[in-house]
């Protein structure tokens, strides 16, 4: 494939057709587990991007510094630009998602002084090697959540994709920030509030279900209660908690109108007190019982069967 012979660009392997999703050549990703063709081409000199690849099932070997890595289910590989690698083996069986960014488009969206593994140098990229990180479950699938998003954005048309495409890679490079135990996701000078309000809405599509208070958004942005909540209701014209509840209830119309999952089983899952506490929240938003709604659906899959 003359990896040791010519670089290869977001755009290149888009039009060799290795790569699915692409926004210009700036970034290209994708959600569905799948073979990653363009593996051989990490071999020196090396990609011009940043690379953020998520193994879904089997496993892969890297060799570098001299040492031969395993990578397998659950495992998070961060390459950074024209890194040093010597060899990559990929089993049949390996599957894995990804995100490929460019550096200039990844710098472009960073603060002054906020430095992210997404943003060195050129000359300190040269000397630089993966990175493993073994995440549990929720992080991958928090990851995951990320991806898809951008794919989607990447996918759908939409007016302000620029600005919405900016707000993911924020997000993808507050996650890597995250892992890596730097002391904020977002400092408190942080000015652009819709990229703030971004970050909320994708932590609390993943942490709805569990975490409904406002502290617990607010820590993870580094920021206080008041400054999130006047964010949250200068860009959307909602509160924190308007949010939150409209997620919780939307995933209970889906349970309801799609499983038979008991009512008690499904206001656990969805962290209520009691199943009391779960029918007064759904009569609130919908002035009508959980049993009464699945009722309604029942009847309609019914009549159309």
């Amino acid at each position: 494939m003359n990896s040791d012979t010519k670089l290869l660009f977001i755009d290149d392997l888009a039009d060799m057709g290795f790569v699915g999703s692409h926004y210009g050549g700036m970034v290209a990703c994708c959600s569905r587990p799948g073979a990653v063709s363009f593996l051989p081409f990490f071999v020196v000199p090396g990609v011009p991007f940043h690379s953020l690849l998520l193994v879904k099932k089997g496993e892969m070997e890297l060799s570098y510094a001299q040492k031969t890595v395993k990578v397998t289910v659950n495992d998070l590989l961060q390459i950074p630009p024209y890194a040093k690698i010597h060899a990559v083996t990929s089993h049949d069986t390996c599957e894995m998602i990804y995100l490929l960014v460019d550096p200039t488009y990844a710098n472009s969206i960073s603060k002054p002084g906020q430095e992210t593994p997404f943003d060195q140098e050129e000359a300190r990229r040269q000397n630089m090697f993966p990175k493993i990180y073994h995440i549990d479950e929720m992080k991958a699938l928090e990851l995951s959540g990320i991806i898809k998003q951008i794919e989607s954005a990447i996918t759908i048309p939409h007016f302000y994709i620029k600005e919405i495409m900016r707000g993911l890679i924020y997000v993808s490079k507050a996650f890597i920030l995250e892992l890596d135990s730097f002391e904020e996701i977002v400092p408190h000078d942080f000015s652009h509030k819709e990229n703030v309000f971004k970050i909320f809405l994708h932590l609390a599509a993943t942490h709805f279900r569990e975490h409904r208070l406002i502290d617990y958004y607010a820590d993870r942005l580094c920021i206080t209660n008041t400054y999130l909540s006047r964010i949250v209701r200068e860009v959307s014209g909602k509160t924190v908690n308007n949010h939150l509840n409209q997620l919780l209830y939307e995933e209970a119309c889906r349970q309801l109108s799609t499983t038979d999952i008991p009512l008690g089983q499904l206001a656990y899952d969805l962290h209520f007190s009691d199943q009391s506490a779960f029918s007064n929240f759904f009569k609130t938003k919908s002035s009508m019982t959980p049993k009464a709604f699945r009722a309604k659906f029942s009847n309609k899959r019914t009549a159309l069967g």
